[in-house]
């Protein structure tokens, strides 16, 4: 978590489980402010919780004809850096 939360910015790619409350209660402690989301929907983020803990989460509105290969990159140059996911 604390890998993934430099700065204040914190970019969610999948549906990670963001309406547990100790996932949003970590991300506050790493000092995240701005949570995107790589998603059109975000039901799975519990968004009066985040704003209760003065983070603000934004969504993409739609989903680009480049995203599947953009995102296939994302995760090559994640696993080039050897960057755990989950």
């Amino acid at each position: 978590m604390e890998k993934a939360a430099h700065g204040n910015h914190v970019l969610v790619f999948t549906e990670q489980h963001l309406n547990e409350n100790t996932v949003l209660q970590k991300l506050s402690i790493c000092g995240v402010k701005h949570i995107g989301l790589r998603a059109i929907q975000s039901d799975f983020i519990d968004i009066p919780r985040a704003k209760a803990m003065a983070m603000r989460v934004a969504n993409v509105s739609m989903y680009s004809p480049y995203s599947a290969a953009e995102q296939a990159v994302v995760f090559v140059l994640a696993l080039n850096k050897k960057f755990i996911l989950g």
